[in-house]
């Protein structure tokens, strides 16, 4: 049976609570003091996490060579600080040099400092070895531009990424800012060397162009930071390598370079393990090129490996919703002819339950809820149950209340005003073919590789769905 505090920890991993009150009820109702033991719970759960976190076996085939330098740098850098703290200085300075010798190695700027500074006072002040406190001292003037420097270009990326994620934001706005810090990394790498510094330098370089969604020079920005981490084999991570190779995928998808995007994603699938969460990153963009590549068979391969992955139920929210709608399409494509078999997921396919599980389209402007409504649409065309085609296009109106612009809904536009031209033409493909001809010019004139769209809001593309659409309509 579950303990309490191993109850709260998957319940977390789920994102199970909106909040801590509910929570907090979940666990102890509503009883007088519920608060308060919560966050007991609480305090035992950060216990045992930060426990356990001296207690990682670095013999794992999860660790890369540089990601076991680094767990075992910090973990020896906070023993040393322990001991120093505890009147254990022999003992302290002993590993002190192990780390250092360590840190020196694997470019770990900040541990460099840390343990240089407890060495250079203690050979200096304690010891009086001038050697060694020259050696340790010219180790921090080396490193204390450096640290100084992975500092700066940390907080640029992570500005850059605060407002690239940021809902509603208007990324135009700031990618002069963006062109500003990809310069100023560029610079910093020219001047130092160090993983790190590399590594937020090349996120930089990359955000920039896809702020923009600049597809072609993306590429080259990855591509470059791919050959310098390849270069450095006795220190490259993995996790470098997978990110900036992940970050090509989205752009060949849109390019319709399908064969290097499948590439690609092998790639990341041999730097990841299955049923951590960056494989299930690199299977949704799997499904995401079968279905734009028109593989269908391929899509629902991927899906049923996925199903079959253990850690599947573990995921968090937001990504079992997707999953869920890539399994709709495939059970829409199953009952159209398009797929040989129907998914087999872990529970019954059931639209309602679907429609059910997702954001209201109020609270959705352009997200997964557009989405649900046109696979509900395509469901009710093959049923041939027109009468709710109609009152599901008053949800659709939504989000086709604005004039038609270039900009990033100029496709989805395009598309659900073709989506209502079927009730107006009276369910008649001949009709629906001639309303809506223009409106398909226009809407293939402009590739979803020239649209500042993310992938996942065309997880098949509007085309193919509108082929679907004309396909099931009486002429």
């Amino acid at each position: 049976m579950r303990s309490s505090v191993e109850k709260l920890y998957r319940s977390l991993q789920k994102d199970k609570y909106k909040n801590e009150e509910e929570a907090s009820s979940a666990f102890y109702g509503h009883s007088r003091y519920h608060r308060h033991y919560f966050n007991r719970l609480k305090r035992k759960l950060r216990e045992k996490l930060v426990n356990t976190l001296f207690l990682v076996d670095l013999s794992q085939p999860d660790f890369s060579e540089y990601q076991r330098a680094y767990y075992s740098c910090y973990r020896y850098a906070s023993a040393v600080q322990i001991l120093i703290a505890g009147y254990s200085r022999k003992a302290a300075v002993a590993l002190a040099r192990m780390t250092i010798r360590k840190a020196v190695k694997y470019e770990f700027s900040d541990i460099i400092l840390q343990m240089a500074k407890i060495l250079r006072y203690h050979y200096g002040a304690m010891e009086g070895e001038v050697k060694a406190f020259e050696y340790f001292d010219q180790l921090i003037q080396v490193y204390q531009p450096v640290y100084q420097a992975e500092l700066s270009l940390e907080g640029k990326y992570t500005e850059l990424v605060m407002y690239f994620n940021a809902p509603q934001s208007n990324r135009e706005q700031f990618y002069d800012k963006a062109k500003d810090y990809a310069r100023i990394a560029e610079h910093q790498m020219s001047v130092y060397s160090g993983y790190k510094l590399f590594l937020y330098g090349f996120s930089i370089t990359t955000i920039q162009h896809q702020i923009i969604y600049d597809h072609k020079e993306l590429l080259k920005s990855c591509d470059h930071a791919i050959a310098y981490f390849k270069s450095r084999k006795d220190r490259s991570s993995s996790v470098a390598l997978f990110s900036f190779s992940f970050k090509k995928i989205p752009s060949l998808i849109a390019l319709h370079a399908f064969e290097r995007a499948e590439q690609e994603i092998e790639y990341c699938l041999g730097l990841t393990r299955k049923g951590k969460n960056n494989y299930f990153k690199v299977q949704e963009y799997a499904i995401i090129l079968y279905f734009h590549s028109q593989q269908y068979e391929r899509a629902l391969e991927v899906l049923e490996t996925v199903y079959n992955t253990d850690q599947f139920d573990w995921l968090p929210a937001q990504s079992l919703e997707a999953w869920r709608i890539y399994d709709a399409y495939l059970h829409l494509f199953f009952e159209i002819g398009m797929v040989s078999q129907q998914p087999t997921s872990n529970r019954r396919f059931r639209l309602t339950r679907l429609l059910n599980n997702v954001p209201k389209y109020t609270k959705d402007k352009t997200g997964a809820n557009i989405t649900i409504l046109t696979i509900h649409v395509l469901f009710l065309l093959q049923q041939r149950k027109y009468s709710e085609i109609i009152d599901r296009m008053e949800a659709l109106k939504t989000y086709t209340h604005r004039y038609l612009r270039k900009n990033d809904d100029f496709r989805r536009n395009c598309f659900l005003k073709m989506l209502h031209k079927i009730p107006a033409c009276g369910f008649n493909r001949i009709a629906v073919v001639r309303r809506t001809a223009q409106l398909r010019k226009r809407m293939e004139a402009m590739p979803i590789s020239e649209t500042r769209q993310d992938l996942e809001s065309e997880i098949v593309p509007f085309g193919q769905l509108w082929d679907i659409a004309l396909q099931l309509l009486d002429e």
